[in-house]
């Protein structure tokens, strides 16, 4: 709600500097990455299905940044099957771990006590 109520503001908002808006949007539109010169002359934006992991680009910095990014999400996702399958075949009290509330030193014992 908060969210939808900024975005109206920002739309009845009159504009206050044209001049630098316009600035604004010319320096956005010749930041954004382009293709290499086609046979008419013209550089056309990437499409946005273009793989940056192993397609350069913007550089070797950016196809890295991807490429760690990917392992990253990888090994998050490696993580949480290997814990999955030791909740499944090992113990189901793993599913459990970090969700029971202690409060008293005596529900504390209770609670080592229990795993």
């Amino acid at each position: 709600v908060l969210v939808v109520i900024w975005v109206l503001d920002m739309i009845i908002r009159p504009c206050t500097n044209e001049v630098g808006l316009t600035a604004g949007l010319e320096a956005r539109e010749n930041m954004k990455l382009r293709m290499p010169k086609d046979s008419n002359g013209e550089r056309r934006l990437w499409p946005l299905t273009t793989n940056l992991m192993s397609k350069l680009v913007a550089g070797p910095g950016m196809m890295l940044h991807f490429n760690f990014q990917f392992a990253l999400i990888f090994w998050a996702i490696f993580i949480a099957l290997v814990w999955m399958c030791l909740a499944h075949f090992v113990d189901p009290a793993l599913w459990l771990l970090g969700t029971r509330r202690f409060g008293t030193p005596r529900m504390n014992c209770i609670l080592v006590a229990w795993g």
